[in-house]
């Protein structure tokens, strides 16, 4: 261990450290599927602490699987993906009953400022957890249902997922009457997985800032699910937030030799020159494909941006301040 990883070891001990994405919630619904108990328990034990995260934002999203159990003879019939995400939300809750108060529910400013305070003793490690819903499917068409999951604690939503848009889809009457309930109610808007032309359509119809949670620099990965310049400025003076994502197909193509913990740094660092320092976070999407197993490598990449010369200031607002200050904007 040289200075670097000493220094990047203190800061994820005494500074707020937020991951913009992560499929938490389903990760969550599925274990307890197969039978698993006190999966926040476990992550919080050998995750959560020793990485020094301290604020999540838990997606919930509806799967293959999932989509594939709302179906009856092939269709999806009414109030199915409702249900599922019911279903899904009650096992997070549950889950979350079993911390036992270590890991608390996110829903409002007071709940932010309580939970990112950071104390240098693994002992006093909160985390907190923002529900977000990645599509939404789970509405069944009906965008006033936001409003009950709003009440259920949902504080972030994109429009749509990949797989199911197609060009504009996404920006329907539907599309906008959600956009206009979300700004409303303060969840906030996810623009990750918008097509190139409904991303362009967003700002026409949204006066707050909106962010994209996981998404990369297309300038360095020419990828549909990474940001152009004009995207990334766009957000930047909307005074949202770019979580920089940890899946390898995002931050490199496998012909490059360059080592993968640098070659997301320099996501990082273009982000940064593009958006400006205070518009970029980390949004790792950690799972299955990414470069990172889990959040006890984070601290390496820290330690990577320290050694290319980057300014302790914007290192901590990398780690956590910058999801913090967009989050006071929307929160209520």
């Amino acid at each position: 261990m040289d200075y670097f990883d000493w220094y990047a070891a203190y800061l994820h001990r005494t500074f707020p450290v937020v991951d913009g994405h992560r499929d938490l919630v389903t990760d969550i619904y599925r274990r307890r599927l197969k039978g698993e108990r006190g999966i926040l328990n476990q992550y919080y034990k050998k995750e959560f602490v020793k990485s020094g995260v301290n604020l999540i934002f838990a997606s919930l999203f509806l799967g293959a699987d999932e989509l594939e159990d709302c179906k009856e003879n092939g269709t999806f019939s009414g109030g199915t993906l409702l249900k599922k995400g019911m279903e899904m939300l009650a096992a997070f809750y549950t889950d979350l009953e079993e911390t036992k108060g270590k890991v608390q529910l996110v829903t409002d400013k007071e709940s932010l400022l309580r939970i990112t305070p950071k104390r240098c003793l693994p002992i006093h490690h909160r985390v907190g957890i923002l529900l977000y819903l990645e599509g939404l499917d789970v509405l069944d068409g009906d965008p006033e249902l936001l409003r009950c999951f709003w009440m259920m604690g949902v504080r972030g939503a994109a429009l749509t997922w990949n797989d199911r848009r197609n060009g504009m889809e996404a920006i329907t009457e539907k599309g906008v009457q959600a956009l206009f309930l979300m700004e409303k109610l303060g969840i906030f808007v996810d623009s990750s997985h918008l097509s190139r032309e409904a991303a362009w359509l967003l700002p026409s119809f949204t006066k707050r800032p909106f962010a994209a949670t996981h998404s990369n620099a297309a300038a360095l990965l020419d990828d549909e699910r990474n940001l152009t310049d004009e995207e990334i400025k766009e957000i930047a003076g909307r005074e949202g937030v770019i979580g920089v994502n940890a899946y390898h197909d995002f931050v490199q193509d496998n012909k490059s030799q360059k080592p993968e913990i640098e070659a997301l740094c320099d996501h990082i660092v273009y982000l940064m020159k593009t958006a400006g320092e205070d518009h970029v976070g980390f949004g790792l999407d950690l799972g299955e494909g990414t470069i990172l197993t889990g959040y006890g490598e984070l601290k390496r990449v820290t330690a990577c941006l320290l050694r290319r010369g980057m300014s302790i200031e914007a290192v901590k607002k990398v780690l956590g301040r910058n999801w913090i200050r967009y989050l006071l904007q929307i929160l209520k």
